[in-house]
């Protein structure tokens, strides 16, 4: 069976069918494989592996709602011009002769669903034919179609190889038929032109400055619709955003508005005005976009304001001034900024939290916050500064303290999934700060109600926050005669910020050879930057699951480096291995320039830097606070209350799991006695052993003891019997909180 038999009795038939691509060319049917063979590609119905009919756009096979027809491919797929025709014999012919026009590279499809095939097919360029009677049903029906409108013609293959002149009518998405005429889209504006009649000649209205309309946007759920707009201002500069279908049914003076605020500032005359309603309702636009909330991981992808990573059909639904831009090259900011960085443990620090952002959902973790805190100005700033070259301009990225809680929220949701700077801790409020603090490392921000009081969707983000400042947070809580709880501490890890030269550099002294190091990366942070953001998020996005397993094995021996620890410093060894993770895997890639092994190694030095600040602290927060802990959760449940009038020891058999009493002993207060299982099972989920655990407790007041050396108290519960021995917590435990 040859290919034009192959059409008369198959493809004609298939007016039900779906363009497909099968593309194992052995896989065809018996009866096409001459076709397939001949015709250089052939398309024909069929199923992808979920069971939809799919068509072809360019290279993507995707599912589409009405299927419309099958089709022979001559020449190449990917060829930017494509001519359409409904009959074999036309089909071949024209394909014979295209090799001496200049549409040489062109390919010829063959389908009875041209218009169909016109709306699917992925060329840059479609070309098709109509009679003169057919001109007004063609034009409305190709709306939308980048290509054009070929008139008159019966024998387009002889008209091409003569190189006879053509009728062309251009199509396209800045040309189309509608109300009576004719949108046009100049680089003067928007036009309107109607149709002209026998008493009545062509009218010709201007509706606004070029409008683009790119594309129609809707979230994942399939709601909130809207177009994506392009236009541009009176000084050439190009604005996008996306005007929702919901204000196009509202009052227009709202999104004319909303046009004229970025620079285009349409016609007030009222018959323009409904045409130019018409137009943003009708626009014939395929496009698809989906729209995301949020900057960050969406899927594969990954959303910045300015630009998405990893596909091209995503955008971010709010309009933000975005800073993430670039300057210099890739091999400038490496030999420049990554080259000297990693001299210096505290700056590779930097660079390493600005990459490991993106990192927290491969990894499966939640943010994580480093505050650099000294007396003295060492180069603190400098480190922000050089962390956020990562991504763009310094001195549009580097955030102060000097905000709210509220306002924190839209800062940090355009940094999720990303690196955030903050300087200067001082410069917050303290109530503030303890709010801020919490919501960066809970990774939420407030619920808030609509209008119709319904529940506005939560701001979440997951981000990698470098802060810098004089004084701790403990000490800034301290200036509202407040202490900062251990769970405050772990979220914000503090590091000191000099290094035993006594600034951010390891082997360069405070001096003059210090100042003109400071003065000199300041310069490169301001001259090269946002490049290896970019060069990073195209690393990750093209094998994201690929990226994570690879993360995760670098995370693994990083954190295998150490030996014993208890639950907290274990937790806080995870921080740093993330950003070890991220300065090796931004290394693989190609990005910083450094050599396997050195960002691990100065993350590494760190650590031992912060263990050694904090090991009896967090020791001494763990044993407190799980104490307090065990209290607050089973002091009505598994206590019996010795102190109250009604008590008896009876008691004791109606309490499940019992724990202890609290009694009130002279001359110390109210005490939870606990029975030694209940004490054991209050630390066991932290790792502490007995005795260090009794310790801090003693050295604390916290702890009431009796009875010789050791760390139990007598205490007699009932009258005329003997005491018993308990570890006997003090109540005021409870008011206790960690400095």
């Amino acid at each position: 069976m040859n290919i034009a038999e192959v059409w008369e009795t198959d493809f004609k038939e298939l007016e039900n069918a779906q363009f497909g691509e099968h593309v194992a060319l052995h896989d065809l049917k018996t009866d096409y494989k001459e076709a397939a063979i001949t015709a250089g590609k052939t398309y024909y119905p069929m199923k992808n592996a979920a069971g939809e009919l799919i068509s072809i756009t360019g290279d993507d096979l995707r599912p589409v709602e009405h299927p419309k027809g099958a089709a022979v491919i001559m020449g190449d797929i990917h060829a930017p011009t494509a001519f359409i025709v409904d009959d074999w014999d036309d089909g071949e012919r024209l394909f014979s002769v295209l090799p001496n026009t200049e549409y040489k590279a062109a390919c010829v499809l063959i389908t009875p669903a041209k218009v169909s095939a016109a709306k699917e097919f992925g060329a840059k360029q479609i070309i098709i034919t109509a009679t003169l009677n057919q001109k007004d049903e063609m034009l409305a029906k190709l709306a939308g179609v980048n290509g054009e409108l070929w008139l008159g013609i019966t024998d387009l293959a002889t008209i091409l190889d003569n190189g006879d002149e053509v009728e062309k009518i251009p199509l396209g998405v800045n040309r189309w038929r509608c109300a009576g005429g004719e949108f046009v889209l100049s680089d003067d504006g928007l036009w309107h032109i109607t149709d002209a009649k026998d008493d009545e000649p062509s009218k010709k209205t201007w509706l606004s400055p070029p409008l683009y309309v790119d594309g129609l946007t809707r979230n994942k759920n399939g709601t909130n619709w809207g177009k994506y707009i392009r236009t541009k201002d009176q000084d050439g500069n190009t604005h996008r955003f996306i005007l929702t279908d919901d204000k196009l049914q509202g009052d227009a003076r709202e999104w004319r508005k909303l046009l004229a605020a970025h620079g285009c500032s349409p016609s007030n005359k009222p018959h323009a005005k409904q045409l130019l309603s018409d137009y943003l309702h009708r626009h014939p636009t395929k496009t698809r976009y989906t729209t995301v909330s949020s900057s960050g991981w969406h899927g594969d992808v990954y959303v910045l304001p300015n630009a998405v990573f990893g596909a091209n059909n995503v955008l971010l639904d709010k309009e933000f001034a975005t800073h993430h831009s670039q300057k210099g090259s890739l091999s400038d900011w490496q030999e420049n900024i990554a080259k000297e960085c990693i001299k210096h443990d505290r700056l590779t620090l930097g660079l390493c939290m600005a990459f490991g952002g993106a990192l927290l959902e491969l990894m499966n973790m939640q943010s994580i916050g480093v505050h650099l805190v000294s007396s003295s100005s060492q180069g603190k700033t400098l480190t922000l500064n050089l962390a956020c070259s990562v991504w763009g301009k310094p001195s549009d990225l580097l955030k102060t303290w000097n905000f709210t809680a509220n306002g924190l929220e839209m800062i940090v949701s355009l940094h999720n999934d990303n690196f955030l700077a903050l300087d200067e801790l001082g410069q917050i409020g303290a109530k503030e700060a303890a709010k801020v603090v919490y919501m960066l490392g809970n990774g939420a921000g407030k619920g808030r109600a609509t209008k119709d009081l319904s529940l506005q969707d939560v701001r979440t983000w997951r981000t990698c926050w470098l802060s810098t400042g004089e004084i701790t947070l403990s000490q800034k809580l301290a200036e509202i005669g407040k202490s900062a709880h251990a769970g405050e501490l772990m979220r914000m890890i503090h590091l000191p910020a000099n290094s035993e030269q006594g600034s951010v550099f390891d082997d360069v002294e405070v001096g003059e050879q210090g100042r003109k190091l400071h003065s000199r990366l300041n310069d490169y942070a301001s001259r090269f930057y946002g490049t290896a953001g970019t060069a990073w998020l195209e690393y990750l996005t093209a094998d994201k699951k690929g990226m994570a397993e690879l993360a995760g094995g670098l995370y693994d021996e990083f954190m295998a480096g150490f030996g014993d620890l208890s639950q907290q410093q274990g937790r806080v060894l995870g921080y740093f291995a993330l950003m070890a993770t991220a300065g090796e895997l931004a290394t693989r890639a190609g990005i910083t320039g450094w050599q396997d092994g050195q960002a691990s190694q100065a993350i590494a030095n760190l650590y031992h830097v912060w263990l050694a600040n904090n090991k009896d602290d967090l020791q001494t927060a763990q044993a407190i606070e799980a104490i307090q802990h065990f209290i607050e959760q089973h002091q009505f449940s598994r206590f019996v209350n010795a102190t109250e009038p009604s008590f008896t020891p009876s008691d004791i058999r109606h309490t499940a799991n019992f724990a202890g009493y609290i009694t009130n002993i002279k001359d110390v207060g109210v005490v939870y006695a606990f029975n030694q299982s209940a004490f054991d099972e209050a630390i066991k989920k932290h790792g502490l052993s007995r005795d260090v655990c009794l310790n801090i407790l003693k050295n604390h007041d916290f702890l009431h003891c009796n009875d010789g050396g050791r760390f139990k108290a007598k205490i007699r519960i009932e009258n005329g019997k003997n005491p018993l021995s308990f570890y006997a917590i003090k109540a005021k435990i409870l008011e206790f909180s960690k400095n």
